[in-house]
């Protein structure tokens, strides 16, 4: 009888654990590998990015393309710019939803919408689709001080945005000035100037700000050429968007920032040897 009572236990429990399985059929077997989430492939994040924006492949040129972790979860941040805006977004890199996203109005003259501006933007429209160059607007800031280039050195050259449009931020000395300039990157027109006195005691050696960024040896100039050369572009293919002399661990170095279509490129240069820091 006592055979009979365990062999009846069993199966009732065999009974049981069938029925557990059966209710539980998703459950994975122990020491069974769950799949990882794939990621989204980085053209896949633009591609649904571009398409939020309203904008094709064609129509936008990408600056930054990064994923990181963000709140505990992979996104990938992304920055690209038209001919009339900048865009920032950021994708979630798993699911594709955009998390959040920027547009910075750009002004510029030769774009679509400037058809529609206002009559006084019509002599642009028939010009070149492109910003006034750094050069150009050196050139009207020395002009406008009544000034050649040849009696001035630029320690400050660089595209900004001021009140939603474009413009360069200009400084530049003499042996007994210093000029700070904002020009219309537009239009050319000088938005704001100032000039002051340069504090000298009356001896030539409180005076090396001048003598010492032209003792350099190095121009702006140059040093472009040699950032050029090093990235491998002329001239003709890049934009330059920063143009700055500064002060770094001691010594002069120039501070360069610059476009192409595809790619931005981020330079210091020595502003004594030339050399590539």
């Amino acid at each position: 009888m006592k055979k009979f009572h365990f062999a009846a236990a069993l199966l009732l429990t065999a009974a049981l654990l069938s029925s557990c399985n059966e209710k539980n059929p998703s459950q994975p077997a122990p020491g069974a590998s769950q799949s990882q989430p794939a990621f989204l492939e980085k053209a896949d994040a633009r591609t649904l990015a571009l398409a939020h924006a309203g904008l094709a492949e064609g129509e936008a040129t990408f600056t930054e393309e990064k994923l990181e972790a963000e709140n505990g979860q992979q996104i990938y941040d992304l920055e690209f710019f038209t001919n009339t805006a900048e865009y920032d977004y950021e994708v979630n890199a798993i699911t594709g939803e955009i998390l959040s996203y920027q547009k910075e109005i750009r002004q510029q003259p030769g774009s679509e919408p400037a058809s529609s501006a206002p009559v006084s933007s019509a002599p642009n429209a028939s010009s070149a689709a492109s910003l006034l160059t750094i050069d150009g607007a050196k050139e009207k800031a020395l002009a406008h001080a009544g000034l050649s280039a040849d009696k001035a050195t630029f320690t400050k050259a660089e595209l900004d945005y001021d009140d939603g449009k474009q413009v360069y931020d200009l400084e530049f000395v003499t042996g007994t000035h210093k000029y700070d300039y904002e020009v219309d990157a537009a239009s050319g027109k000088i938005l704001s100037h100032e000039s002051e006195m340069r504090q000298s005691s009356g001896s030539t050696v409180s005076q090396p700000p001048a003598s010492s960024s032209s003792s350099a040896a190095i121009s702006l100039e140059k040093a472009k050429e040699l950032a050029l050369s090093h990235a491998g572009l002329s001239a003709d293919k890049a934009t330059f968007t920063k143009a700055k002399l500064d002060y770094e661990d001691g010594k002069q170095v120039y501070d360069l920032e610059f476009v192409t279509g595809t790619h931005k490129y981020d330079y210091e240069v020595d502003a004594a040897s030339g050399k590539i820091l």
